[in-house]
């Protein structure tokens, strides 16, 4: 070790040359052995924490990939079909049942809009050429926001523009503005003048409004929408409601007649705002209406290979998590022939984890739950062994299924699958993914993903082994007093040795001085 405060010194006399600071720096190298052994497994501790931090990663990777193969609708693949996408076409998910029915679209949803005359002959003319640099207007738009609240007037102030803005200008960015409507300026049939439209960009019977809130913001309006006439404060506009200058229309919901028989009998109306209706886990989209006796069948039956891929993705997720903790319990070993400060964080973490129990325990975990059962007599299917998800290892006893079983690993038998998605699609989703209070009644993905949701959150499993108060931690924090004691006795004995060592000096020069006096008395 070596100590600044000391310089090197050379003692001649009868001894010969004597280094004291090589004396001290021996000494204190076997002093701080204590040390050195405390600070390596500092980081050991170290490494152990950033090894903990990618399992859990990892966890919460799949975890998250649990959560949405849990939805039915994410879950199980369905194949929508329609007799005339012309008419209608459909898209389902998971939760729409198996059925067949006929729709007929008695009204396509459209659009309101307020179509009017004006007497602008030229969209170039600035508002300072048509006098409309001052006043306010707004619209009001008569529906609901999606969170249930009434939607908020959007009001204009003409002095805020430019005076040399062109009116076509001033129109386009007061359409950007506007949440649920725009405004189209363009020639009448006549080629002389303007015609101004404010349409509604939602569908359905929703109404709007223009009101002029002073007389100049009347002037505004009766300039684009009311062939030059002004309209007086307060005076409104709508789609309700039409003059010799302008026209509102009302825009009208969807409306559809569903015959579940197919007899041609409607026993059923949906009504909606949106050409998008949703229905029965499905959504039909209105392409246009249908003649008044003309039928568009609609069926809905299980997509069999697209479920099948959402459960062969499930068990390669599986598979990949437990090959991941399989090879950091039992395979991975500590990098070699590479400085540790050249090392990533993933680097220093490998081997560190071979053996652990506590990884033990969650990789015997997951590898248990995947050939549980659901304690339900109701269920068509209850382990994932009646679906033909197994380890393989039944089949054949050669040395690589021995190995897939050892690493808990899972296959298909894709014949036995498929037929059990095809027999009763639902009761292989209740399989991986039905939802009890019971945890012996849940189905095993859903067992799998409570189990790592355990072992993840916080104060969970690894929590308690790596947390800021978890083992790891604890011990980080007493190995860290200990080294700070360590380094203090450490220093105190450096010190120590110095003083010895200078008192030392003193006497041997002290003595050499001495006999240096009696040989001169002497000669």
């Amino acid at each position: 070790m070596s100590n600044d405060l000391l310089g090197s010194f050379q003692l001649g006399g009868l001894s010969g040359s004597f280094d004291t600071n090589t004396v001290i720096q021996q000494l204190m190298k076997i002093e701080s052995m204590p040390l050195e052994k405390a600070q390596d497994e500092y980081k050991v501790l170290q490494n152990t924490q950033k090894a903990w931090d990618i399992i859990d990663d990892k966890l919460e990777e799949f975890y998250n990939y649990l959560n949405n193969f849990k939805l039915k609708s994410s879950f199980l693949k369905k194949n929508a079909m329609s007799s005339n996408e012309d008419i209608m076409k459909v898209s389902s998910n998971g939760n729409a049942g198996n059925s067949t029915f006929y729709v007929n679209v008695k009204q396509a949803a459209t659009a309101g809009y307020i179509e009017g005359q004006s007497n602008i002959d030229d969209k170039s003319k600035t508002l300072a050429d048509l006098g409309l640099t001052s006043g306010k207007f707004k619209i009001q738009m008569s529906g609901l926001n999606p969170d249930g609240s009434a939607k908020e007037a959007i009001e204009f102030d003409l002095s805020k523009y430019d005076a040399d803005a062109t009116i076509d200008s001033v129109l386009k960015n007061m359409s950007s503005k506007m949440p649920d409507a725009n405004i189209i300026f363009e020639k009448d049939s006549s080629g002389s003048n303007f015609k101004a439209f404010v349409m509604n960009k939602n569908t359905g019977e929703e109404n709007f409004t223009l009101t002029a809130v002073d007389a100049d913001g009347g002037k505004f309006l009766g300039s684009i929408l009311n062939n030059g006439t002004s309209l007086n404060a307060n005076d409104t506009i709508d789609t309700t409601s039409s003059t010799a200058n302008y026209k509102g229309i009302l825009g009208k919901d969807a409306e559809i007649a569903i015959d579940l028989n197919g007899d041609g009998t409607e026993e059923l109306t949906l009504n909606s705002s949106s050409n998008a209706v949703s229905f029965n886990g499905m959504t039909l989209n209105i392409q246009k209406e249908s003649e008044a006796t003309d039928w568009t069948k609609i069926s809905v039956e299980d997509d069999v290979n697209a479920t099948y891929d959402n459960i062969k993705e499930f068990t390669d997720k599986y598979n990949e998590v437990m090959k991941f903790l399989y090879d950091k319990l039992y395979t991975e070993t500590e990098v070699q022939g590479k400085e540790e400060d050249k090392m990533t964080d993933e680097e220093k973490a490998k081997g560190v984890l071979k053996g652990d129990q506590n990884l033990r325990n969650i990789f015997e975990k997951l590898k248990s739950l995947r050939f549980g059962t659901i304690e339900d007599s109701s269920l068509a299917y209850n382990s994932f062994a009646s679906v033909g998800i197994t380890s393989g290892i039944s089949s054949s006893l050669v040395e690589s299924n021995l190995e897939n079983a050892r690493k808990g690993l899972i296959s298909i038998d894709e014949t036995k699958l498929k037929e059990a998605l095809r027999t009763n699609s639902d009761a292989v989703f209740d399989l991986f993914n039905i939802i009890n209070d019971d945890s012996k009644k849940s189905g095993i993905a859903n067992q799998i993903k409570d189990y790592v949701w355990d072992t993840t959150k916080y104060k969970g499993f690894i929590d308690e082994i790596n947390g800021l108060e978890g083992s790891l931690s604890k011990e980080m924090k007493g190995l860290s007093k200990r080294m700070l004691n360590l380094t203090r006795k450490i220093n105190m004995k450096e010190a120590m040795y110095v003083r010895q060592f200078s008192a030392m000096e003193q006497a041997i020069s002290k003595m050499q001085s001495q006999g240096n006096y009696l040989l001169s008395k002497m000669g």
